[in-house]
């Protein structure tokens, strides 16, 4: 009998050690609508240094860069504003969790970028390790909800 009860407690304690958000940290992005300020949760990886911006068409950026050069950004784009992405140009774009596309390719640098077009937002990230660092900022993408 102890060794049925043993067993969902193994279960369990290994659910939480491979938990993917354990590394990352909770944040939030705000931004205008219509003159009234909203806000976004997230789930950003430990180690970045935030810095928030909105440019001259009005896109609001909230952009995340860690010491190996990787960044993180979400961008709240202005209407009818555009904002610098990848060039997606050679791939197709693949259904988001939560609404939208996103598109993700290894470079030829041998790091990740990943860019999601949903609802008025871009979010994504450039020059991720494809260690851990891959599977955290993909988490954080995964993690974000986008009405």
């Amino acid at each position: 009998m102890k060794r049925n009860a043993f067993f969902p407690a193994l279960l369990l304690v290994g659910f939480f050690s491979c938990n993917p958000y354990k590394a990352l940290r909770h944040d939030s992005f705000t931004y205008t609508v219509d003159g009234s300020a909203q806000t976004m949760q997230l789930k950003v990886p430990k180690g970045g240094r935030k810095r928030v911006e909105t440019d001259s068409a009005g896109n609001r950026a909230q952009v995340y860069s860690y010491g190996n050069g990787a960044r993180l950004y979400f961008v709240k784009l202005a209407p009818g504003g555009s904002y610098p992405s990848a060039d997606t140009t050679d791939h197709i774009g693949k259904a988001q969790l939560h609404g939208g596309l996103f598109y993700k390719e290894l470079g030829a640098d041998g790091r990740y970028w990943r860019e999601v077009f949903a609802h008025g937002f871009r979010m994504g990230y450039r020059g991720a390790t494809p260690d851990q660092q891959e599977a955290r900022f993909d988490s954080s993408l995964n993690y974000v909800r986008v009405r």
